[in-house]
């Protein structure tokens, strides 16, 4: 490992490539912005101020690759990262998950970036507080565009919320992974992004229904073959 004094951008991304980092978890990881790293990885110069604890978390994972099922200490607290770009952290008993936040006229860029992988990075960052710690999920956070689930009760979510939403994996959507959702689903296609209810699933065909609680006559419900879908988060959380 290189002395402080001679970590240069090269070593910074070497690193992140060695330990399937993006820059994001990076800057977590160092308690610094995403713009800060990015410097870095362009030949900006490192303050001294900083050099400290860069050279630490270098230091530890060339020795130890991170193992991010596990909890990472920084700056004097756990924290609990995935390879999927949530950030986990346990604050005066809760734990809280930090998540990429998807706006609906944002969603051309992200599938533009969607992989496997599933890591998307966006201008913006959200925080919930959540039941328990399960660091193998993948959590997304959402704006609500328009009123379609708005119905004027307590679980009716209106235009502007933001939402939780935990991914549903793929193998699950038919075989229940889709029932007894209290405040509905988002739901990814290759067009856009939709936040439904699902009312019924045809295993045979592949299709489910998709029902709005507006009850105004323009938000009919209609089928979507689960071909067009790329993802569905279930909606655990909502902040108004």
């Amino acid at each position: 490992m290189p002395n402080i004094k001679d970590i240069t951008e090269t070593d910074i991304k070497n690193f992140r490539k060695q330990n399937g980092l993006t820059q994001t978890q990076l800057s977590d990881l160092v308690g610094v912005t995403l713009r800060t790293i990015q410097n870095w990885e362009d030949g900006k110069v490192i303050p001294s101020t900083k050099m400290k604890k860069l050279k630490l978390v270098l230091s530890k994972s060339y020795e130890t690759p991170i193992n991010f099922s596990k909890n990472i200490v920084a700056e004097g607290q756990e924290i609990y990262l995935n390879k999927k770009g949530n950030k986990f952290s346990k604050i005066d008993g809760e734990i809280m998950v930090e998540v990429p936040l998807l706006l609906f006229e944002a969603y051309a860029k992200y599938l533009d970036v969607y992989s496997d992988a599933k890591v998307f990075n966006s201008d913006g960052q959200v925080g919930f507080v959540i039941d328990k710690l399960d660091t193998s999920a993948y959590y997304l956070g959402f704006r609500i565009s328009g009123d379609s689930m708005s119905d004027g009760t307590e679980t009716g979510t209106p235009h502007r919320a933001i939402v939780l939403g935990k991914e549903i994996p793929r193998t699950d959507w038919i075989d229940g992974g889709l029932k007894d959702s209290v405040y509905g689903w988002i739901i990814l296609t290759n067009k856009n992004i939709l936040f439904k209810d699902i009312t019924a699933i045809d295993k045979s065909l592949g299709i489910i229904t998709c029902h709005s609680r507006n009850p105004s006559p323009e938000y009919a419900d209609f089928e979507l073959p689960l071909n067009n879908v790329y993802q569905i988060f279930k909606v655990i959380k909502r902040a108004f």
